[in-house]
């Protein structure tokens, strides 16, 4: 039996991304959105990810450039006269100390202006207050409360972008899975998009998964209304979706559906409209993500697998197709990965192999 599948990752090629991170960043043009956004996923891939590129920034400093440490622990209220900094979790905490050197302090000051809001605390709308970006790095669940109260709980490697104001609660899931505990406001609808879809609640609590071009929903309080574009080209930008929505009916607490986005708007209508209860222990079962659990009841290893892969960003190759369909069961950390398959080597003729970094293979047992 394989032990110790789940090793930390490369420190080597960590170190060697972390180096070119900080050349990349310490041009003397300012560095582009997307270089920051693909930055901010770097960085939420692990501790070590994060660590590496502060000690090896901290390696470079000059010392001749002090008077550029930047204190950047982020206070729960800013004055008129401060610049509002959006609250984005893992800033606050891998920045929760002084960080000093030419090529980190930059990028430090630019981030500060690339999440800063654009209006004083006096212009813009309270809930305005927790706009931006939220991620969650590979096998971690991670919970933010927003200036209206709702909550929203990310799954492994998940992010969205969060844009209130006065007249809307708009939310997009740019990947992964998430839970969203709504807070009651009749005035200012809450709205989800992901996958060329939209779900919409008010006081209500529900999960949305995006998955390529489908969108699973599952109600867990209350009602909210499905809809789609039904076109696969349609842009991921909000505004560029809203218009070409269709909708396509109501879910009920209890109640799941998986609606594919580039299909037919009358075989989603008939998605939604034929939506089924979802019993308590399958609820559940769907759940347990929240609590850092893997719940299996039943799914065949094929389901299973792709969990794994969600969860954890490992390359899994079943070798043997014949092994899919084996039913799993049993309840597992998810930061426990090698519990998982060594349940499955001891309860089934199977094995698991680790044949390179981050890659495994599961097949018939000899």
């Amino acid at each position: 039996m394989v032990k110790k599948i789940v090793e930390f990752p490369d420190q080597n090629v960590i170190e060697q991304e972390a180096a070119e991170w900080l050349v990349a960043l310490d041009r003397d043009e300012k560095p582009s959105a997307k270089l920051l956004a693909d930055l901010t996923d770097w960085m939420a891939r692990s501790k070590a990810h994060r660590g590496t590129l502060i000690k090896l920034n901290q390696f470079m400093s000059d010392t001749s450039l002090t008077d550029l440490m930047v204190p950047l622990e982020h206070t729960a209220h800013q004055t008129a006269s401060s610049p509002v900094v959006e609250k984005t979790s893992w800033f606050d905490k891998l920045f929760a100390w002084p960080v000093m050197g030419g090529a980190l302090a930059s990028f430090v000051g630019v981030m500060m202006i690339v999440f800063m809001t654009t209006q004083t605390p006096t212009e813009q709308h309270p809930y305005a207050d927790t706009n931006g970006t939220f991620i969650s790095a590979l096998g971690q669940q991670r919970n933010f409360t927003l200036a209206d109260g709702s909550v929203i709980t990310l799954n492994s490697n998940s992010k969205v972008n969060v844009s209130f104001d006065e007249s809307t609660r708009d939310i997009q899931l740019v990947r992964g899975q998430a839970h969203f505990d709504v807070a009651h406001d009749k005035q200012i609808p809450f709205r989800v998009y992901g996958a060329q879809g939209r779900v919409e609640a008010v006081g209500t609590a529900f999960t949305v998964k995006v998955k390529e071009q489908s969108l699973d929903v599952l109600v867990t309080e209350g009602t909210v209304a499905v809809a789609s574009t039904g076109n696969p080209q349609s842009s991921d930008l909000i505004e560029n979706i809203e218009p070409n929505l269709v909708e396509l009916g109501l879910l009920t607490a209890g109640k799941r559906v998986v609606v594919n986005t580039v299909a037919e708007i009358a075989q989603s209508l008939s998605a939604v409209k034929d939506a089924l209860n979802v019993d308590i222990a399958d609820m559940s079962r769907m759940q347990a993500w929240r609590d850092g659990m893997l719940v299996f009841s039943g799914e065949t290893l094929e389901y299973a697998v792709d969990e794994i892969r969600n969860l954890t960003g490992y390359k899994i190759k079943i070798v043997d197709s014949e092994l899919k369909s084996i039913k799993v069961a049993g309840s597992f950390q998810t930061d426990d990965i090698d519990s998982i398959f060594a349940s499955l080597e001891s309860n089934f003729p199977i094995r698991v192999a680790k044949v390179g970094y981050q890659q495994i293979e599961i097949m018939a047992a000899d």
